[in-house]
């Protein structure tokens, strides 16, 4: 870092000597963190006439790694001047380079999935498993400033984000414990001991004090205290277009989250890795808290990505239509002899490529040789068909690159600690983002001045967790799910990706349990919703307390919970009780 212009030193001096307020720390060392070209943020300190913004700015020098992101602002704008140069050369470069994935695990069989699931329970009960959660953003999509994961998405229990994926953590431990047949596991009580499973929860410079006193407000959802560790991400400065710092309305330095990649730096600033060192873990699972259906510690997943001895993978679904806002995998072919696997981000992706689908195979016979064409070619139609129709529709082929991005991993602690050390060596990159921002107006009593608010062309850098996987060496595990077990996000406040479309999830997920093991809810012909408690069942398992049982809708089958009585009489949805019953 090098020294701002003499005149802006000489502004500065003029005004230390005249307050005392900025003596709280030594100058030269206050000069010094401002590094090349940021000089007007130490002019904007000299001339404000705010205690409060001359503190905060302090505050903020002292947190914000203001040469790294400077550093990292110039070799971001290097890369999109390459890239924007690659592109205007040859349009179809991406498209040539980019191939389709097929995930591992498509097609496998249910003994094969048990097998997975026992060898992630063993990994469980030797306490080398982990889970992460990213939640460190607020809201504010929702209509709440609070922390995303203790909004309450309305299900009948009126359980938060976080309390859901608590109690499948708890759930999940005793079912690890439970699969095990060594009874020098047991307690003195004869009952088996719950091994831990340690939870890192990452927050947000704004969400870190609402969410760890959330959880002591919570007893920590009866999870062991020392099993619940935050960490705080570190947000990044806001940069206009030549560079220098962009100045919030309030004078202070205006930030911005720096994306979900900004997990590497943050588990090593926060000590996190050596943690996970400490209690022998080896294998994480890392999600985002917006998800309503995740589950923790996914003992399937983890188990086949260990299995696999690769050092990182991804949960997948298929994207179900080419305007879903989903990232999706894809193979880019580096060399003819070599390539990696990366994500193309849903904002980043080309639409022809977004919108390609399967090719049609013509020399397939479909039943009832129905021709498509005069020179006697078939086409097998009924995988691209849905009922009604009987003809040829292109837009039900499958979409060529359709294993959507959940933000659902699997790491290894050995490749965490490689890649957080990569971003402290500044070898992670970031994306540019433009946007315009509202910025500094000055201070004074010019009311006409104060009355409009200015806003200014700005780049924020985000990074992308899934960008640490071109330093797999060994290459990414792909894992298949299913929507309906695996995706029910929550972004918006109404329409798709809502709480409303999360719980409608949860609750026909829930709904298909009760209805496989002989029990009958009682809708009411007004609709509702039914829920299970994880802590009752996390996939299907333990329901047979519903057997020949009538479920009242606007239910939660919590722990204890007990059929009625009597059977209750159905109702039916446009003349009410059903008349063959008494």
């Amino acid at each position: 870092p090098q020294l701002p212009t003499p005149n802006a030193q000489q502004t500065f001096l003029l005004f230390f000597h005249r307050t005392a307020a900025m003596a709280t720390n030594d100058l030269r060392d206050f000069l010094e963190r401002l590094p090349l070209k940021q000089s007007h943020v130490l002019e904007h300190v000299a001339s404000t006439s705010e205690e409060k913004t001359r503190e905060k700015i302090e505050r903020q020098l002292n947190t914000l790694d203001l040469e790294y992101f400077c550093n990292a602002f110039r070799r971001a704008m290097r890369l999109r001047t390459k890239q924007q140069e690659e592109s205007n050369d040859d349009d179809d470069v991406t498209q040539k380079s980019l191939e389709p994935i097929v995930a591992d695990t498509h097609n496998a069989s249910e003994s094969e999935r048990e097998a997975w699931r026992k060898e992630g329970y063993a990994l469980i009960r030797a306490g080398k498993v982990g889970a992460i959660v990213m939640a460190g953003g607020q809201g504010t999509r929702l209509g709440t400033v609070l922390p995303k994961g203790t909004f309450d998405i309305q299900l009948p229990s009126g359980k938060s984000l976080f309390q859901l994926q608590a109690e499948r953590i708890r759930r999940v431990v005793e079912l690890a414990a439970s699969d095990d047949d060594d009874d020098d596991d047991d307690d003195d009580k004869g009952k088996k001991k719950l091994p831990s499973l340690p939870w890192y929860i990452m927050t947000s410079p704004q969400t870190h004090e609402q969410t760890v006193d959330f959880f002591r407000k919570h007893a920590y959802f009866n999870l062991p205290e020392r099993d619940v560790v935050f960490f705080q991400q570190q947000e990044a400065p806001v940069f206009d277009v030549e560079g220098k710092l962009v100045l919030a309305p309030d004078g202070s330095i205006q930030t911005s989250p720096d994306g979900n990649g900004s997990i590497y730096r943050a588990l090593l600033k926060s000590n996190a890795l050596e943690d996970m060192k400490k209690r022998g873990v080896r294998h994480l699972h890392c999600y985002s808290v917006d998800n309503a259906l995740i589950l923790p510690a996914d003992c399937e997943f983890v188990g086949y990505c260990a299995l696999q001895g690769k050092s990182s993978g991804a949960k997948v679904i298929e994207k179900t239509s080419p305007e879903e806002k989903v990232g999706v995998f894809a193979r880019e072919i580096i060399s003819p002899s070599s390539s990696r696997i990366r994500v193309l981000e849903y904002s980043e992706i080309e639409p022809s490529v977004r919108d390609e689908r399967e090719e049609v195979v013509f020399d397939e016979v479909l039943p009832g040789n129905m021709r498509i064409d005069d020179d006697s070619s078939f086409v097998k139609i009924e995988k691209y068909n849905r009922p009604p129709w009987t003809h040829f529709n292109p837009d039900n082929r499958r979409l060529r690159f359709r294993l959507a991005n959940i933000a659902n991993h699997y790491f290894s602690l050995e490749f965490l600690c490689k890649v957080a050390q990569m971003t402290e060596e500044d070898s992670m990159e970031y994306h540019v983002v433009e946007k315009d921002v509202p910025c500094y107006y000055g201070d004074g009593d010019n009311t006409a001045a104060m009355t409009k608010q200015r806003t200014k062309k700005a780049i924020k850098l985000e990074s992308f967790i899934f960008d640490a996987y071109k330093y797999s060496s060994d290459g990414v595990t792909i894992f298949e799910g299913e929507r309906k077990l695996d995706f029910a996000p929550v972004k918006r406040a109404v329409g798709d990706d809502s709480p409303e479309s999360a719980r409608r999830m949860i609750s026909f997920l829930h709904s298909t349990w009760i209805a496989k093991n002989g029990g009958r809810i009682q809708w009411g012909g007004y609709g509702g919703l039914v829920e299970v408690s994880p802590l009752v069942s996390l996939r299907g398992e333990n329901m047979e307390i519903v057997k020949d049982a009538d479920v009242q809708r606007d239910t939660s089958i919590e722990l204890g919970w007990k059929p009625p009585s009597e059977r209750q009489t159905p109702w039916h949805r446009y003349y009410g009780k059903h008349s063959s019953l008494p």
